[in-house]
């Protein structure tokens, strides 16, 4: 009888995962058509005629990249991802003024030049030199390579290489420098971009659950194919409010760790305006720790404007009437998808209709059960019906450009004001490029981010803070 209830509230959400397939392919046929905002990165404007940063062509760029010379000057260009290790040298030998350096030829003898098949004996190629440890490293990158922005780890730097020199590019004294740009501290990291990581890396695992994983978890039925992206994304509340608890109890320093409370309100009330609630919840229920509340002097020292921000944060939160306030917020005309709801509310929702209904009714299947879990269903996977438009995130405009992520497979994506209009490319070439580097220091916190879960050591880690 379990596996009839499975197969017919499977029938129930046939129509929503039909809605949600054909939404896909709308989504999927979109992304195919060209425009200024999803550019044909190809290989004709990587190669343009003079190379110069001052091209129209460099504003449908998606990355810079910062390219270095032995005497540690440097420049940033503009590149797409597949733009090669090649094209780059090409680009640096012009905009370094080596061609200049090294011949009286004119411009266009130099473009015939470089496209010749002399072009491959030429003298300079890319390396990448990074410091491990305290010792440099370095590698000639192979002229096809490209995706030269992902390539490049935080320990690291390109440099334009002349093959003939036996120069070092990066002197033994400066190696330090580059372990120091590795290093990532939380109270750096943009909040704003902290959100916005953690929005899109979560929204990536709501969006994947399968209507049916619901179905399992409910009825407890252990079919072939479980519920794996339903049991991940159970876990993602616990996991991060641990981490919020992890940071703050670790830092001994009053004054930091003050900050750093601060630093997770803001967080908390930039996801509930990215409407991800999911991660609002873990990150006030984080705060609201006993671990974390307890440290009263720490607290003294957060500002009124951060405490009250805190507490109608908390308010959402507030059990009474079924959570009616936060029930009563996702209701709102102003809230549409999409959302990444409070998950255990979910859950909840789910396990009171199965539990408060009988499945069968004198031997025979309550549809109306089955309806309204099919339902309740629709509604929580409907909340994914659509993705996050990166240039709309945010209501109101915010003080800088801020680099989102466009899928969780890349660090960046082409930057835009809050109105939707593309910054320039070249006057803005330092800028997009911190920006851009925040995004994969961002990236690389979230994922290597150590966090206890051992309630014991959590408190005792609180009273070394403050005995």
């Amino acid at each position: 009888m379990t596996l009839s209830f499975h197969l017919i509230i499977t029938l129930e959400l046939d129509t929503a995962v039909t809605e949600s397939i054909l939404d896909t392919s709308v989504s999927s046929q979109k992304s195919l058509n060209r425009s200024s905002s999803n550019p044909d990165l190809s290989q004709h404007k990587a190669l343009s005629s003079s190379t110069s940063l001052a091209n129209d062509d460099v504003d449908n760029s998606a990355f810079i990249v910062k390219v270095y010379r032995s005497d540690q000057s440097f420049k940033y260009f503009p590149v797409h991802k597949d733009t090669t290790a090649k094209q780059v040298v090409m680009l640096a030998i012009t905009e370094f003024g080596i061609a200049d350096q090294s011949s009286r030829l004119s411009c266009r003898e130099f473009d015939l030049l470089r496209q010749s098949i002399f072009y491959d004996d030429m003298c300079y190629s890319l390396c990448e030199v990074s410091a491990e440890n305290g010792v440099i490293k370095q590698k000639r990158l192979p002229d096809h390579i490209d995706n030269l922005p992902e390539r490049l780890s935080l320990n690291a730097r390109y440099y334009l290489k002349n093959n003939h020199s036996t120069e070092t590019l990066v002197p033994d004294q400066l190696a330090h420098e580059l372990i120091r740009e590795a290093q990532i501290n939380f109270l750096q990291l943009d909040a704003l971009e902290i959100c916005a990581q953690l929005t899109l890396r979560d929204f990536a695992l709501f969006k994947s659950i399968q209507p049916t994983e619901y179905i399992d978890h409910v009825f407890k039925l252990n079919s072939l194919y479980g519920s794996p992206h339903l049991d991940k994304f159970l876990k993602l509340p616990n996991e991060e409010m641990y981490w919020i608890i992890t940071e703050i109890v670790r830092e001994q320093n009053i004054v930091r760790r003050s900050k750093i409370i601060k630093h997770f309100i803001k967080i908390a009330k930039c996801c509930k305006d990215m409407k991800n609630f999911n991660s609002m919840f873990a990150i006030v229920s984080g705060l609201d720790h006993k671990a974390v509340q307890r440290l009263q002097t720490t607290w003294e020292r957060i500002p009124d404007k951060y405490k009250k921000m805190f507490e109608e944060l908390k308010s959402l939160l507030d059990l009474s009437r079924n959570m009616s306030v936060y029930r009563n917020l996702l209701k709102s005309e102003f809230i549409m998808p999409p959302i990444i709801p409070m998950f255990p509310v979910c859950m909840k929702d789910l396990t009171f209709i199965h539990l408060g209904n009988q499945s069968e009714d004198d031997g025979l299947i309550n549809f109306e059960k089955l309806r309204m879990l099919a339902k309740e269903i629709r509604h929580i996977t409907g909340m994914a019906s659509s993705s996050y438009d990166i240039t709309n995130m945010f209501d109101s405009p915010t003080s800088h450009s801020h680099v989102f992520g466009n899928s969780t497979d890349t660090f960046g994506t082409i930057k835009r004001t809050h109105t939707g209009i593309r910054l320039s490319v070249l006057a803005n070439a330092k800028r997009l490029y911190d920006e851009a580097l925040m995004v994969k220091k961002v990236k690389t916190y979230l994922s290597n981010a150590d966090v206890i879960q051992d309630e014991s050591k959590l408190i005792d880690l609180a009273n070394q803070c403050e005995p």
